[in-house]
């Protein structure tokens, strides 16, 4: 199962700062995997645009390993960086969210605050 936790600020819940992704689909044959193929496809996106596309992209830490990513936007952020990384950030979790319902039990989104 592919589980996305979404981790908020300590400060203010409603802001998203970062997440972590972990695990495999299992919804296919291996490097057939329709659902493991579009999660990747969505994220890859996501990271290219906060690290390439936005001025804060120097603020955004991205960690992979073995398949597994985290991805965490540090501070300091203008009013107007804060903005484009919120839409940023719940537009990929509606995707998620989305996929969640699609495909029960390959993928989990859970939230978390720091």
């Amino acid at each position: 199962m592919i589980r996305v936790e979404f981790c908020a600020s300590k400060t203010d819940s409603s802001r998203l700062i970062g997440f972590t992704m972990t695990g495999h689909a299992d919804y296919g044959e291996a490097q057939h995997d329709l659902l493991c193929a579009t999660v990747s496809g969505i994220v890859t996106a996501l990271i290219n645009t906060l690290t390439e596309a936005t001025d804060f992209g120097k603020n955004v830490r991205v960690r992979y390993a073995e398949g597994d990513v985290a991805v965490a936007i540090e501070e300091p952020l203008t009013e107007e960086q804060q903005k484009i990384s919120q839409v940023l950030l719940n537009g990929f979790r509606l995707n998620m969210q989305e996929l969640q319902k699609d495909y029960p039990g390959h993928i989990n989104v859970s939230d978390r605050r720091l």
